[in-house]
């Protein structure tokens, strides 16, 4: 490739992703620091986009932004779900030479978070920090390929004392630590960006309340944006008093495994480009059959392509509802992406696209008498 056409095909790329972040929330959302308990900025974010969908919008006492439109005030209650918070670290304490020790906020395994730039969101505004790993010079040669335990991380800001961590950069116990990672074209459909677990789902529960805002449609629409999804799904334990859901769609990521082997066994099952993926088990929920063979059905009819998932190593904010009141039908909905809980992750537009046109028919088709048939089996 010459330097013209390289020059092209970056000049290419950045106006994609000018116009992904000028015009579509997901850019904006993904850059936002919102590590569990500290979802804040994206919830601020996510309800200026729902404001122009929704006829009510409310936040509980956990955090959750709840969000109601209505329709048919005779129809079922039908309830949208994605959950605002990324993994990442909370600082715990401060070492008298100024390095920084954390604590986890989420799964985040050992062998992804050495030797990586880190954001710590202070009062003043972001620092940039670096979880710092031995030099290849001090270790023996029996050593090199082992890890430290996730435990013995620490963060370097370029402090020299404790006191100046506290006074110069006004850095504390208890704020929050994500990834300092920003979202970049690959290609044409291909996108990296941090944080896309769950900010997929919040940016296109928002691209479906945008597409049928002027649709009449035959029931009550409700949305969730939860807390705290990464800690134990403790956001979404409230979300059922505040929105009775007849049916509830949990919009999250799938998990694809379209790479070359590492150390996972498992490969080749979901992969990015083939589509969205309905989740028929994972190890919070197991799906309402009958609703998910409505889905299979719907999506068949509108030449949808859908990928069956299963996680043995997964939960989500579904169950949460799923188990509430007298049992809620419910299923989960992902957008495939690659290496989740990581720095960043890798998603296909096509895929997002097919997902955000799945969930807009599921929810312009749930009338009463759907529903009634998916409950009654």
């Amino acid at each position: 490739m010459n330097k013209l056409n390289i020059l092209t095909t970056g000049l290419m790329l950045l106006s994609a992703t000018s116009a992904i972040a000028d015009n579509h929330s997901l850019a904006k959302l993904t850059d936002l620091a919102g590590a569990s308990g500290f979802e804040k900025s994206v919830r601020d974010a996510v309800k200026q986009q729902w404001q122009q969908s929704m006829s009510r919008i409310t936040v509980d006492g956990m955090g959750n932004l709840i969000g109601q439109s209505k329709g048919n005030q005779k129809g079922p209650n039908i309830l949208l779900m994605a959950h605002m918070d990324e993994v990442g670290y909370m600082i715990e304490s401060i070492t008298s030479d100024g390095f920084i020790k954390v604590i986890p906020l989420g799964g985040i395994p050992s062998s992804v978070i050495f030797a990586q730039r880190w954001m710590i969101s202070t009062p003043n505004g972001p620092i940039l920090a670096y979880s710092g790993m031995d030099s290849t010079h001090l270790i023996d040669e029996t050593k090199k390929n082992q890890l430290p335990s996730g435990t013995a991380i620490f963060l370097d800001i370029g402090a020299e004392t404790k006191e100046q961590v506290e006074t110069k950069f006004n850095v504390r116990p208890g704020l929050q630590v994500t990834p300092a990672s920003q979202f970049s074209p690959l290609s044409e459909n291909r996108f990296l960006a941090k944080a896309l677990d769950d900010r997929l789902g919040l940016a296109l529960i928002g691209d479906v309340l945008d597409s049928i805002k002027n649709q009449n449609r035959p029931n009550q629409l409700y949305a969730a944006a939860t807390v705290q999804e990464e800690v134990g799904l403790r956001g979404a334990s409230t979300v059922y008093q505040s929105t009775h859901p007849d049916i509830t769609i949990n919009v999250e990521v799938g998990i694809a495994d379209d790479y070359p082997a590492l150390i996972a066994k498992r490969k080749g099952r979901i992969a990015l480009g083939k589509g969205p993926t309905l989740f028929v088990y994972d190890r919070s929920m197991i799906p309402h059959q009958e609703l998910l063979s409505w889905i299979l059905d719907l999506a068949k009819r509108n030449n949808i392509q859908v990928q069956l998932e299963s996680e043995i190593g997964y939960g989500q904010d579904g169950s949460k509802v799923q188990g509430s009141g007298s049992g809620v039908p419910s299923i989960n909905i992902g957008v495939p992406i690659r290496y989740a809980h990581q720095q960043a992750g890798v998603f296909d537009k096509r895929d997002y696209e097919q997902a955000v046109k799945l969930v807009s028919l599921i929810v312009t088709h749930l009338n009463q008498q759907a529903v009634e048939q998916i409950k009654a089996g």
